[in-house]
């Protein structure tokens, strides 16, 4: 994927697989490789413990994945690792290692940056362009909207180096320009 030049100082990737609606976190990591920022190496992985591969203690991280979790009214969600909203949740993803043991092994492993975000996509608050038209409503946002709240709100996180807390990154209802 893009963003792999020599001034890359940060991963974003995508867990998921090529179908369904666990398809987001790939389709996210495709629409933010497709914008070619430098600073942003872009990989996607279909079992979290692929994770393994790209974590490094020196590059900030962000993980995307789609979850069906009951979160409030927000198609984006935004976690910094080890905060996750409950115990029982989890991503959308059936695999046999999850996102918060592969994170927990990452951690005692000594592989984790001091910067772990997890963007959780609602799955029910997204339309992709290939999704049937009537599931499109007034509740649910252009992923290619939820491709620009993720990279904006991750680039704001890996240029301030501040402590972020988690939270929603944008309501499913809040409406902003989608500039290309």
């Amino acid at each position: 994927m893009r963003g792999d030049g020599p001034s890359a100082r940060a991963y974003l990737i995508g867990v998921g697989s090529a179908q369904g609606a666990d398809a987001l976190g790939w389709l996210v990591a495709d629409g933010v490789a497709a914008l070619n920022r430098p600073w942003l190496k872009v990989r996607k992985v279909a079992s979290p413990i692929d994770l393994l591969e790209f974590v490094s203690p020196e590059l900030p991280l962000a993980l995307v994945d789609a979850t069906e979790a009951p979160l409030p009214a927000s198609a984006l969600w935004r976690f910094r690792w080890p905060e996750l909203p409950c115990e029982s949740w989890q991503a959308l993803s059936s695999h046999a290692f999850d996102l918060r043991y592969v994170l927990q092994l990452a951690g005692s492993l000594q592989l984790l940056p001091q910067t772990v975000l997890i963007y959780a996509v609602d799955a029910t608050r997204v339309r992709v362009p290939e999704s049937d038209e009537r599931y499109h409503s007034s509740q649910t946002v252009p992923l290619d909207l939820v491709v620009r709240w993720v990279v904006d709100d991750y680039e704001r996180t890996v240029a301030q180096k501040a402590s972020i807390s988690s939270g929603p990154v944008a309501a499913a209802t809040e409406r902003r320009d989608v500039g290309h």
